[in-house]
């Protein structure tokens, strides 16, 4: 999460949408670094805590709008607010890598195996973030990046605010070989395909994420 008070804006930081590597390029741009499970807040800039003890910050990375909005009344109402979104299967499928890093060079067998007894737990953590940016039914940032398009998303929201072109950095995205990948679509069977459409309804709905194609017609070109 960042709120930037000089250029205002707000970035919700949404879970496993490139959101890291996108705070790291807007921290660059802004001349501010983060030091782990501590917030930086200066007159004019905040950048939520990261790590294990960051809620305890009091401004922490996957802030819901709600605690900004209570934390920064002003800034919430004015700056404009935008955040990362991605295809909840392919979210989900993401998730479940980088919570299962063991798997990395796994055949395909096995790893499909591992994917759908992952989705039978009875606590199943699959990176849900709704409560970041959806009041009830509806976003409530100004602007969305597509994880599909994020680079070229990334561009015009740094021409937006006058930043020189930055290539993203890949953050995060090692917990998958990444000569060996396997379509999304392939780890579902009918009840985890039907199980993350129930999880994420409100952004299914919202956005018509397509499980096929990965395509939101809301957010095409």
């Amino acid at each position: 999460m960042i709120l930037s008070h000089t250029h205002r804006f707000i970035y919700l930081k949404t879970r496993k949408t490139a959101g890291t590597s996108v705070e790291d390029a807007l921290m660059a741009h802004l001349g501010v670094s983060l030091e782990r499970n501590k917030a930086t807040v200066t007159d004019t800039v905040i950048v939520g805590a990261r790590g294990s003890l960051a809620r305890a910050q009091g401004w922490y990375n996957h802030m819901p709008w709600d605690d900004v909005a209570a934390r920064a009344p002003d800034a919430w109402r004015d700056y404009f607010k935008f955040c990362c979104v991605r295809n909840p299967w392919d979210k989900v499928v993401s998730y479940f890598h980088h919570k299962n890093r063991h798997l990395k060079f796994a055949s395909l067998e096995e790893t499909v195996a591992n994917f759908r007894r992952y989705m039978r737990q009875d606590r199943l953590y699959v990176g849900r973030d709704t409560e970041i940016y959806f009041d009830g039914d509806r976003p409530v940032v100004d602007h969305v990046l597509r994880h599909s398009h994020i680079q070229a998303d990334f561009d015009a929201v740094c021409a937006r605010f006058g930043f020189p072109p930055m290539p993203l950095p890949s953050l995060k995205s090692t917990s998958r070989d990444q000569d060996n990948r396997i379509p999304y679509q392939n780890y579902y069977n009918k009840f985890s395909k039907d199980l993350v459409a129930d999880m994420f309804a409100t952004e299914i709905h919202h956005y018509g994420w397509d499980f096929d194609t990965g395509l939101s017609p809301r957010l095409a070109d």
